[in-house]
């Protein structure tokens, strides 16, 4: 009598048989899979977030900002890095006008200020003028910080160019 049940489908087989609902059995039989399957979209979502130019470029700069206590020279190559994964960020150019000037290549600071335009930062006109003074134009180190707004022409940046 059960087997003519099984067979008509009436019942199922012992080896089937459940006592779950049927979502559950879904759930039983697929959720490892699905679980599965999401882990490794996370993972490839994860690995192309971090593989993003801008992300890699902060990356760099944070290290940037640790070597310019300590070697210039790697500074100047990370951020040289930097610039290259991400172009025409205004830290970076701030930056790496900061370490060229650090490092004494003036010359090649005024040549990376000039690729900006006119459109220069307070901190990259100070650096200007730094990088002018080293040079030994002293009147135009001096135009250049002219026409900063008075809180910033009281920092110590601006009056050690001035007291020179």
């Amino acid at each position: 009598m059960i087997a003519e049940k099984i067979e008509s489908g009436d019942v199922e087989p012992p080896d089937l048989a459940t006592i779950l609902p049927r979502f559950w059995q879904y759930v039983a039989k697929w959720g490892i899979h699905a679980a599965l399957v999401l882990l490794l979209i996370l993972l490839v979502v994860f690995a192309v977030y971090k593989r993003r130019p801008y992300h890699r470029a902060m990356m760099v700069y944070d290290v940037v900002e640790a070597l310019m206590e300590t070697d210039l020279e790697s500074a100047e190559k990370g951020i040289n890095e930097a610039m290259r994964l991400l172009p025409g960020d205004v830290r970076f150019c701030e930056r790496k006008v900061h370490i060229l000037v650090m490092r004494g290549k003036s010359q090649d600071a005024l040549d990376v200020l000039a690729k900006q335009g006119a459109s220069l930062t307070s901190f990259e006109k100070i650096m200007k003028s730094w990088a002018l003074m080293s040079l030994g134009r002293e009147d135009d180190a001096l135009a250049e910080i002219s026409d900063l707004p008075e809180q910033i022409k009281e920092s110590p940046q601006v009056a050690i160019i001035r007291a020179e």
